[in-house]
């Protein structure tokens, strides 16, 4: 959610206009008006600023030239809510975007009255306002849309042979610690895949996890991976992580992990998977955090 506020050389610092059009109508008076304050507080630039805990601002102040205000400079501020678990540098990055954007728009400062247009310069005041707008829109649709998927580094291989860890960002970790729920422990799991290395974090509940290694003599089927699944499932036993490989038409392994929170004795779930066709071993490990 946006809003842009101008220093009115009457009343002070005004909300004029926001995304979605509605907000400054259905904000909270008292939000309203500790969002617009700021503009009274800070510095020319970047910075966030948290009201609460559910109230956080990024906010940047910026001058414009004006033909019509006193001392010819117009004080704007824009304000995001911060509702999305985006990078702070990328609030920051958008909104000097929108700011370049605007301050080439002809004569922007007419824009900024356009709830007290005069009859001789109206045309030009909506003129104005429309194109300020325009941008205002197109930046709360790339706000809306951005959100931490993937983050990505490049690091040499010299380090991490030596470090042997890998670093992980802090909103990503923010992130995993909202999945984790009432889930204390963290299930990690790697393997290769192609030319590169793959790394899963699984929040569990369980202090220990049980990897079961089904080796095949034949082929590692659809049928045969569902029959397992179905056996899992009869014992209420949820399948934590999978991976199936072939080494040859004839050698294949499909590894299960799995969370045994109500069962201690596993030989008759063994029993059974054993009596699926192909399956010539089954080798259990207890990994215990």
């Amino acid at each position: 959610m946006l809003i842009l506020v101008y220093f009115d050389k009457i009343i002070g610092p005004k909300a004029i206009a926001s995304k979605p059009e509605d907000l400054i109508k259905n904000l909270k008076k008292e939000t309203l008006n500790q969002i617009v304050s700021l503009l009274d507080t800070g510095d020319d630039g970047f910075f966030t600023h948290d009201f609460s805990s559910e109230l956080r601002t990024a906010n940047w102040i910026f001058r414009i030239p004006s033909g019509w205000a006193r001392g010819s400079i117009e004080l704007i501020m824009l304000s995001v809510i911060i509702q999305k678990e985006i990078e702070i540098k990328e609030y920051q990055l958008e909104m000097k975007k929108f700011i370049d954007q605007i301050t080439k728009i002809d004569d922007l400062y007419k824009a900024f009255y356009i709830h007290n247009p005069s009859s001789m310069h109206k045309s030009d005041i909506q003129k104005r306002f429309k194109a300020l707008n325009s941008k205002l829109d197109k930046l709360y649709k790339i706000l809306s849309l951005k959100s931490v998927e993937t983050e990505g580094r490049l690091i040499k291989f010299k380090v991490f042979q030596k470090l042997k860890t890998v670093s992980i960002p802090e909103i990503m970790i923010h992130n995993l610690q909202k999945l984790t729920k009432n889930k204390n422990n963290l299930f990690i799991v790697h393997r290769i895949r192609g030319d590169s290395l793959k790394l899963d974090i699984i929040p569990v509940t369980s202090k220990e996890i049980t990897k079961l290694e089904i080796i095949f003599g034949t082929e590692l089927t659809p049928a045969n991976m569902e029959n397992i699944v179905s056996i899992f499932s009869k014992y209420n036993i949820s399948l934590i992580f999978t991976a199936g490989i072939c080494t040859e038409a004839d050698k294949c392994i499909y590894e299960v992990y799995v969370e045994l929170l109500n069962i201690d004795n596993l030989e008759p779930l063994k029993n059974e998977i054993y009596e699926i066709e192909g399956v010539i071993d089954i080798q259990t490990e207890k990994l215990s955090a």
